[in-house]
């Protein structure tokens, strides 16, 4: 897996078929961006092929997410921007006699004050019922969050009957994290985890981000557990990429900032390890694997 990272917490992940065929997302060639395939060319070398280039009428742009496939092919990712409300998209890319055909499934913000979420930076994961989870990273909580935006949202998106409708998992309200930029993740008994870039602890001016857990629970209604509020101290501060699980049950992620002052006064960043004490409480163990020094 390969992630090309910018400043801004703006990744784009390539996503990698058994067969060697490789899809991803680029957002800096084009002023719209488009997804593409890399197909080896039995000479060493490999080929490009466009399937999809946004901006077209009611279609998303920039897309700065990830790109993942269901068991029939299709791919599925995120545009920060663009759609019916200019506030992102999913979308849907599907072949049939080697053409390839996008469908917006989605257009965020279709609520009043985007209470379903706006600007979804992170791509998507699937579950095993084919359903879509990701995060936007502005949303209504019913009180503006930090640096005058809202707090951002993870969301689950369904197919019922052949339509796409999406419902809002858990709205941010910043004290538990706030603006998150990274994909989700599953672990085996189907509750999601991931990181909210800002919020959290007043060490930081807009906060230090966080880690959470949603636990899913009846009627379709989720827990949020935040597993650790980042402080800039040896654990770092704000996470822009996700969290990477291993068998044991723990987490490692790294953080853009902290810890000490080195690299302008922000701290170079840290790779973190997260450990659960027993099943997780309020104070699960935080490690700093290694704190970047310029």
């Amino acid at each position: 897996m390969v992630c090309l990272y910018s400043p801004n917490c703006q990744s784009r992940w390539i996503w990698s078929f058994a067969q060697r065929r490789s899809f991803a997302l680029a957002s800096l060639h084009t002023s719209t961006g488009l997804v593409f395939e890399l197909s080896p060319d039995g000479k060493g070398g490999w080929t490009e092929t466009v399937l999809h280039e946004f901006g077209g009428s009611g279609d998303g742009i920039e897309p700065y997410g990830g790109v993942v496939a269901d068991a029939g092919g299709n791919i599925y990712g995120t545009t920060a921007e663009g759609g019916a409300n200019g506030a992102g998209t999913v979308f849907e890319l599907s072949a049939s006699n080697g053409q390839w055909t996008e469908t917006v499934l989605y257009s965020f913000c279709a609520e009043t004050y985007c209470a379903d979420g706006a600007y979804p930076f992170a791509g998507l994961v699937l579950d095993v019922a084919g359903n879509l989870y990701g995060t936007t990273d502005s949303g209504v909580t019913g009180n503006e969050c930090v640096a005058g935006s809202t707090c951002g949202t993870v969301f689950e998106l369904a197919s019922v009957d052949g339509q796409w409708a999406e419902t809002v998992l858990h709205s941010f309200e910043g004290s538990d994290g706030a603006t998150p930029t990274a994909n989700v993740i599953f672990d085996a008994a189907g509750n999601l985890y991931g990181t909210a870039y800002l919020g959290g602890s007043n060490a930081c001016s807009m906060g230090c981000g966080a880690v959470f857990e949603l636990k899913p629970g009846k009627g379709g209604a989720c827990t949020e557990k935040t597993l650790h509020l980042f402080e800039n101290a040896r654990d770092g501060a704000n996470p822009c990429g996700g969290l990477v699980p291993d068998s044991s049950g723990n987490f490692y992620g790294t953080t853009s900032q902290g810890p000490g002052t080195d690299c302008d006064g922000l701290g170079c960043g840290a790779v973190y390890s997260i450990r659960p004490r027993g099943k997780y409480n309020s104070d699960p163990k935080v490690v700093t694997v290694h704190g970047h020094r310029s």
